[in-house]
C-alpha cells in the first residue's frame, strides 16, 4: 500500500510539472504573437501614414479564421474600418484590408500573393472562402465559411459561389489551380460606394513624392 501510494505521488507530480510546462508554454506563446501583433499594428500605421490625413473608427485588427490560415500560409491579414456613415460624412475616413508577407512587409491586399494553388472542389472551396472573408461588409469584415461554397466547373475552370450577409460572391480559378478572379455585388446601400463591391479603386495618393503607391486594393 506504501509504494501504491509513493508511485501515485509520483505520478500526479510528474503530471502536475507536465501541465505546468504547458501552461507557460501557452502562456509564452500568446505573449510572442501579442508582440507580433504589436509590430504589425506600427508597421501598417507607418504604412498609412504616407497617406495624408487618413483615419479610421477601429483597428488595425488581425483577421483570422481558417479558411485563411489554410489558404494563405505564413500571410497575415489586418484591417481598418469605419462605417459606411462615417465614410459618407468624410471622405478621409478608411476601410480597408492589408497583408503582411513572411518578410513583415505591409501591402494592399493582393488576393493571388500568397495563396495555396487549388487541385480539387475541396480546395476550391477553401480558398474561395478565404478569398471572400478578405472583404469588409457594411458592419465590419465578412468572413465566409467553406460549407457555404459551392463549386462548379465551366470551360476546366474552377467557380466558386456564395451568398453571405447580403453579398453575392464568385471567385474563379483556373484549370492550373491558379486564382483568376473575384467578384462581389452587394445588396447593402452605402458599401462604400462600389456597387459590384471590388472593382472599384481609389486614386488616393501617398503625400511623400515618389511613392507610387495609391490607396486601394489590388486587382488582379
Amino acid at each position: 500500500m506504501v509504494r501504491f501510494s509513493i508511485q501515485s505521488l509520483v505520478l500526479r507530480l510528474f503530471l502536475m510539472a507536465v501541465g505546468t510546462l504547458g501552461l507557460t508554454e501557452t502562456a509564452w506563446m500568446a505573449l510572442a504573437n501579442d508582440a507580433s501583433q504589436e509590430q504589425d499594428v506600427k508597421a501598417i500605421t507607418k504604412f498609412l501614414a504616407m497617406f495624408e490625413g487618413k483615419t479610421w473608427e477601429s483597428g488595425p485588427t488581425r483577421i483570422t479564421n481558417k479558411a485563411i490560415e489554410a489558404a494563405y500560409p505564413g500571410m497575415r491579414f489586418y484591417y481598418v474600418f469605419s462605417s459606411p456613415a462615417a465614410r459618407r460624412a468624410d471622405k478621409n475616413k478608411l476601410s480597408q484590408v492589408f497583408q503582411l508577407d513572411k518578410r513583415g512587409h505591409v501591402g494592399f491586399v493582393s488576393r493571388s500573393e500568397g495563396l495555396t494553388k487549388i487541385g480539387g472542389d475541396k480546395d476550391a472551396k477553401v480558398a474561395a472562402a478565404a478569398i471572400m472573408s478578405l472583404r469588409i461588409g457594411e458592419d465590419g469584415l465578412l468572413s465566409v465559411d467553406a460549407n457555404e461554397v459551392q463549386v462548379s466547373r465551366k470551360d476546366t475552370n474552377w467557380v466558386c459561389k456564395a451568398m453571405h450577409d447580403g453579398c453575392f460572391f464568385e471567385v474563379v480559378f483556373d484549370r492550373d489551380g491558379e486564382y483568376v478572379s473575384m467578384s462581389a455585388v452587394s445588396r447593402i446601400k452605402g458599401d462604400g460606394g462600389r456597387p459590384n463591391g471590388e472593382r472599384g479603386k481609389s486614386t488616393l495618393k501617398p503625400k511623400e513624392a515618389g511613392k507610387g503607391q495609391q490607396m486601394g486594393e489590388k486587382n488582379e
